[in-house]
Parts: C-alpha cells; sequence; structure tokens
C-alpha cells in the first residue's frame, strides 16, 4: 500500500468515526431524558434557570444551543428560553450568536465529511461543487429567509458544497437575527 493510499484509508476511517460519533451524539439526544430538556422550554428554562445567575451562564448557554445546532435539535426552544432569561436583547444576542456558532460547526463538519462529494455531478462539464462554490452571499441570505429550506440542511449542505466561509458565516448572521430577535 502507498503513503498516498494510507492517507486516503486513514481519512475515511476518521470520517466515518466522526460520522458513527455525530449519528451517537443525535441518537442519544432523541433517545435519552435530554431530549424533554432540549425540546420542552419550560424544563430547559428551569434547568438554565438554576445557573443564570453566574457569570458564564450566556456561555454555557451558548455552548449547549452551538451543540444543539449540531444534533438538530430544533432552535425555537433554545430562542425562547433565551429570551425567558435574559429577556428580548440580551436573548436574542445570546441566541444569535449560538446559532451562528452552531451554523458554523455544522459547516465545518459538512466539509469534513463531504470531502469532494458533489465533485463527480454537474451538467456539461461543470461540477456542482464549483457552482455551489462560488454561490453568491445573495444566494445564501435568500435561503436563510426562505423557511422551506430546514436550517441543518443549509448548514451541512453548505460545508458540503464547500461554499465560501465569509459568505455562509455573513449570510447566516444576517439570515438568523430577523426570526431570532421576532421569536
Amino acid at each position: 500500500m502507498t503513503v498516498h493510499e494510507q492517507k486516503k484509508s486513514s481519512a475515511l476511517l476518521i470520517k466515518i468515526g466522526v460520522g458513527l460519533l455525530l449519528a451517537g451524539a443525535i441518537a442519544g439526544v432523541y433517545f435519552s431524558p435530554l431530549r424533554g430538556y432540549l425540546t420542552d422550554t419550560a424544563k430547559l428554562r428551569e434547568a438554565l434557570g438554576r445557573i443564570e445567575k453566574l457569570w458564564y451562564a450566556p456561555l454555557l448557554f451558548m455552548a449547549i444551543y452551538a451543540a444543539g445546532c449540531i444534533v438538530i435539535v430544533p432552535a425555537t426552544v433554545f430562542i425562547l428560553t433565551a429570551g425567558l432569561i435574559w429577556g428580548w436583547k440580551l436573548g436574542g444576542t445570546f441566541a444569535l450568536i449560538g446559532g451562528v456558532i452552531g451554523a458554523l460547526g455544522c459547516y465545518y463538519i459538512g466539509g469534513f465529511m463531504g470531502g469532494d462529494a458533489l465533485r463527480r455531478f454537474g451538467p456539461k462539464g461543470q461540477k456542482v461543487s464549483d457552482i455551489l462554490r462560488n454561490a453568491s452571499f445573495r444566494s445564501l441570505l435568500v435561503m436563510r429567509f426562505i423557511p422551506i429550506f430546514p436550517f441543518a440542511f443549509i448548514n451541512y449542505g453548505a460545508g458540503v458544497a464547500k461554499v465560501k466561509a465569509r459568505y455562509f458565516l455573513i449570510s447566516t448572521a444576517i439570515g438568523l437575527a430577523p426570526s431570532t430577535f421576532i421569536v
């Protein structure tokens, strides 16, 4: 086996490991008592309410929200909880930051796991990966505003498509802000 083949084999094993870890985390959330806390605003507020006076409560909340994005927990629970605990200004800001961090986590996981998955597809010699990679900021922003595109689908899909990270980050922040503060 050549060095190149060994590197490809190692990369594949790492991707399989990350995929299994992600699948296990998603299953763990959905089939454990933790799901009750993450899908019920009252329970989540009660749990966070115990620590809300601590200086690191907002950081903990943003980390939990970001992890929730990665394992596909509905964002509304986190947004409502933040608003109930810290009010619409601070809570909305904490929720927006947590949502953007979670979206970036999904984006980078999708990019790592997807590799060159889209490289071989495309019309008339164009590669889908090249078309999507060069997607404009405006296209990403429109996808954020249209509710038919699930949040996680856009996050992971943009990573797989290797969309420019700065376009993804800015469109996500701007696209999440209205719905976060309205909720």
